[in-house]
């Protein structure tokens, strides 16, 4: 059976990523790289959708996510305290920031006191490599 080290796994996902899904210096094989690969891909796949506002943005913000990294339970109660439209809280987490017109892609006072992000764009990344991980840890 095929092996990889850790830092081989590293060579394939990115060193920074790699370290931020938990992989260490052991060995891997090859399909527990190709599983790494297939949820990343996945995970790549979701975060499109919900750019294009094809998937729902709860779908991204699991309530477990909110429960670990915000004081709100899920993504409704975000939403719900908000100080944006939904509109704006669409706009900003699918990356579009026309010209500092949206509140929500801005460094946010809002975001800083009830998540552990400034931007919607960190909370973004930090939901892919959360799911990525759990998915991963699943199998």
């Amino acid at each position: 059976m095929e092996t990889f080290t850790g830092e081989e796994v590293a060579e394939v996902v990115g060193a920074d990523l790699a370290a931020q899904l938990g992989v260490d210096e052991g060995e891997y094989t090859a399909d527990e790289v190709a599983r790494i690969t297939d949820v990343l891909g996945e995970s790549a796949r979701l975060a499109e959708s919900v750019a294009d506002g094809e998937a729902d943005l709860a779908t991204l913000f699991t309530p477990g996510f909110m429960a670990a990294h915000t004081e709100f339970d899920d993504f409704e109660a975000f939403l719900e305290s908000s100080p944006w439209t939904e509109s704006e809280i669409a706009a900003a987490f699918a990356g579009e920031t026309p010209e500092g017109e949206n509140p929500a892609a801005a460094n946010s006072t809002f975001l800083d006191r009830s998540t552990d992000f400034e931007t919607p764009g960190a909370m973004v990344q930090t939901a892919i490599i959360d799911r990525t991980r759990r998915e991963i840890e699943s199998t």
